[in-house]
């Protein structure tokens, strides 16, 4: 029985047979593997993520104190309608308004670290390989398809051998060699663990994404309005109350501000447990919570406070990630992987070749300074 275009059988197409489907879900899988471990489909969804939080960082946020009061929430959504006009509903049912926490903001970044996973899976062997697997004696095809390769004939001697061993030292290189079947090999490398850094830069961004995602779901911020000498309870912290005990404007000799500094006691089940100031960029820290002076008003021995109260459990992350980001960088450009192999036949023909990462821009014109100062050797040895 065929359907109305008379091409394909309906009852086959009911019953397609095990193998094919076996056949297109394999090759779905290979696609996407493909696609998500590419670093430009990685750095496509980093630009994407990147855009979104730049586009969220411009809409309103919903103050986590204000969604929790529904009277408060509906003024601040007339507020924001009057701002918006007829795009304030469609942007609070897309849930923009919490940004951090909508689907538009959340599936790129989770494709982002399936992409981040999948890109160091299908990578960390081969750079592994590159930085760990150092053998000595090489095939021939290294000489011929290295992008910096030379071939040198000299007398059947060791002193060419010994001047090569000399100037790689000179250069900082580090030396290993071998003997196999009567042929000299020799393997130079700087900064043989360098491509490593690779990978500490994608565990980074996981790290980064991690801290993200935690921050996202888990963060939170609270306003405090103290007046003086009265207490005020954390909602987000269970048991933990903070008390206005003072607050102090220290003065230049000319009258001018000089420091804002607020006397508090945390009180915790009842019993107070920790006493000491806040200034201006300088929070108080107590277990994970984080107290911060954001302003004051009233008179002078009478002020009351505007305190927040913040826990972020992402920011540890952030902090790691961003200094192993940038040690990774640095260890990247500044320490770029250069290996130059040599191997001499014993009839006296010497071939080298040398390779690089891209961040070693000098390494050309060092390869070719190598043999040039090897050729004036050998001339040199020719003439004696």
């Amino acid at each position: 029985m065929y359907n109305i275009f008379g091409l394909v059988s309906i009852k086959a197409r009911r019953k397609m047979p095990a193998s094919r489907i076996g056949f297109w879900a394999s090759t779905g899988s290979r696609l996407l593997w493909r696609l998500f471990s590419q670093l430009k489909f990685a750095a496509l969804l980093l630009l994407v993520v990147l855009l979104l939080a730049a586009f969220g960082s411009s809409l309103p946020q919903i103050p986590p104190e204000v969604a929790e009061d529904a009277s408060r929430l509906a003024f601040w959504r007339e507020a924001v309608r009057g701002k918006y006009g007829p795009f304030a509903d469609l942007l609070w049912s897309l849930g923009l308004f919490r940004f951090s926490r909508s689907a538009l903001f959340l599936a790129p970044l989770a494709l982002l670290v399936v992409s981040t996973i999948l890109c160091t899976l299908n990578r960390w062997r081969g750079v592994c390989r590159r930085a760990l697997n150092r053998d000595v004696v090489c095939p021939e095809a290294v000489f011929e398809s290295s992008p910096h390769r030379a071939r040198l004939e000299a007398q059947a001697d060791t002193r060419l051998w010994q001047t090569l061993r000399e100037s790689l030292r000179e250069r900082g290189f580090r030396l290993r060699s071998a003997t196999s079947e009567g042929v000299l090999y020799l393997r130079a490398e700087r900064n043989g663990l360098s491509p490593l850094a690779t990978l500490v830069n994608h565990f980074a961004l996981l790290l980064l994404l991690a801290g993200a995602l935690l921050s996202g779901f888990w963060a939170w911020r609270e306003e405090l309005v103290i007046p003086p000498g009265e207490t005020a309870r954390i909602s987000h912290s269970q048991g933990l109350a903070l008390r206005n005990d003072g607050f102090t404007i220290r003065r230049y000799p000319s009258r001018a501000a000089a420091s804002y500094e607020a006397n508090v006691t945390l009180i915790e089940e009842g019993e107070p447990v920790r006493s000491g100031l806040i200034r201006l960029n300088m929070p108080l820290a107590h277990r994970y919570v984080r107290l911060y002076l954001r302003g004051y008003e009233g008179k002078e021995g009478a002020y009351t406070l505007r305190l927040l109260a913040g826990y972020d459990p992402g920011y540890p992350l952030f902090v790691i990630a961003g200094c192993i980001f940038l040690v990774s960088l640095c260890v990247s450009f500044f320490l770029p992987h250069a290996c130059i192999q040599a191997r001499m036949e014993p009839e006296g023909a010497l071939h080298l070749a040398g390779h690089a990462d891209r961040q070693a821009y000098a390494f050309a014109e060092e390869f070719a300074s190598l043999i040039a100062e090897l050729r004036q050797r050998m001339e040199k040895q020719d003439a004696s």
